[in-house]
């Protein structure tokens, strides 16, 4: 009877540390994907600052452009002043007031696309942060649930073990 009960409580052992094993590869598993996620995080981030970079860019180049307004406004002036002399110049000083304008619009559009694309890459960051952190969380639980269950096993071991060496014991005495 006892030899039954022994084998019935080895092979659950058994099981429970398969159990185990299989806990402890999935923890492996977790926390390689928590990595990727750190990566990931990293590569946002630097995504991050090459949008930054573009705003800068950009807004050096809406300086430039609003330099170019001052000067095609001037050459309007001077036309002005010089009547039929200055026909000619009036057509460069025309392209160069489109060219201002066009350049301060493309460059708000572009100011506007970056601004919605960091905010986007900043959102995604913020939830790549957000799971990694879940996931290094949830990790840790398992390993100290998993060598809970571990110890608990071990603990169960001995005490199978002791019980049955005094059943043992008893029945020789008897």
């Amino acid at each position: 009877m006892s030899n039954k009960a022994n084998s019935a409580n080895e092979k659950s052992f058994l099981l429970l540390e398969q159990m185990l094993k299989s806990l402890f590869n999935v923890a492996n598993k977790v926390s390689i994907v928590s990595q990727n996620e750190n990566e990931l995080a990293k590569k946002v981030e630097n995504m991050v600052n090459q949008a930054g970079n573009i705003q800068k860019a950009t807004q050096m180049m809406d300086k430039i452009a609003d330099k170019t307004k001052l000067p095609s406004l001037n050459a309007g002036i001077e036309v002005a002043r010089a009547g039929a002399f200055g026909l000619g110049f009036s057509v460069i000083a025309e392209d160069d007031r489109q060219l201002a304008q066009n350049s301060e619009e493309f460059l708000g559009n572009v100011a506007q696309i970056t601004k919605e694309l960091l905010q986007s890459i900043n959102e995604v960051n913020a939830e790549l942060k957000k799971n990694t952190q879940s996931l290094n969380d949830d990790t840790a639980l398992l390993v100290d649930d998993t060598n809970e269950v571990k110890l608990c096993n071990e603990d169960a071991r001995a005490l199978v073990t002791q019980c049955t060496e005094k059943i043992k014991i008893s029945q020789e005495n008897i």
